[in-house]
């Protein structure tokens, strides 16, 4: 009897979680999307530790290596629910693109080092990095939030529909695109140059030493801290631009 109740007990643990590991080819940019919780090693092996609270699950969940892409997403043509499946990566610390959507979720603890580096973060994602580099695009929306701290010389970042970015550190030049009630946190930035442009009830802000130019519509409001030596505003209809 205890025998029996213990395989019982055994193969239950068995069928409410698994893991596997997963080996996967070389890579310089990893996506990961369908709801995966994502943690990011830095290491000389290229792996995957996936993990689910059904075994069955695992099944459906994708590690693959596109274009130079490492890809983890669910891939469920059955309509099953699969929640709670977890990631942990390791591979390079030098990616070229990291790109989070579909209220995934990827935090890569090691810095971030290349010459080109592009962040995108979606449909509710969120991703938190930090990132040295020479150039640094960032592209945030649809509700998605990103956490970073950067070491770079030239950064451009989007924010848009209803997402939130928060970046800090420092960046020779700077520009910002708010839009559609986005929010560009960028107050614990130091940066030298900044170009913003903020429509549609969008709110941006930065730290700023030598020049900026500034162009607020439509309910949009710039916020911007130090004292740039040229400093260009415009603003219309309703929009700010605020020195702090």
């Amino acid at each position: 009897m205890k025998t029996t109740l213990t395989l019982l007990v055994l193969f239950i643990s068995t069928t409410l979680f698994a893991q596997q590991t997963r080996k996967v080819g070389h890579f310089s940019g990893i996506m990961v999307a369908t709801s995966i919780q994502a943690d990011y090693i830095h290491s000389d092996k290229n792996e995957v530790v996936v993990s689910a609270d059904n075994a069955d699950h695992l099944k459906y969940v994708k590690t693959e290596v596109v274009n130079g892409t490492l890809e983890i997403r669910i891939e469920n043509n059955q309509g099953k629910s699969i929640r709670n499946v977890r990631a942990v990566v390791y591979g390079p610390n030098k990616l070229k693109n990291i790109s989070v959507s579909s209220s995934a979720r990827l935090t890569i603890a090691p810095l971030v080092e290349s010459s080109n580096v592009s962040l995108s973060v979606n449909s509710s994602g969120t991703l938190t990095a930090n990132v040295k580099a020479s150039n640094l695009a960032v592209d945030v929306s649809s509700s998605a939030n990103l956490k970073a701290t950067v070491q770079v010389s030239d950064l451009a970042c989007k924010v848009s529909s209803s997402a939130d970015a928060v970046i800090r550190g420092s960046a020779q030049n700077t520009t910002i695109e708010s839009s559609s009630s986005g929010t560009a946190d960028l107050s614990g930035l130091k940066t030298k140059n900044a170009t913003i442009y903020a429509s549609s009830s969008s709110d941006a802000s930065i730290s700023v030493s030598d020049a900026i130019t500034a162009k607020a519509s439509s309910s949009a409001r710039i916020v911007y801290t130090g004292n740039p030596k040229t400093k260009t505003v415009d603003t219309s209809s309703s929009g700010k631009v605020v020195a702090n």
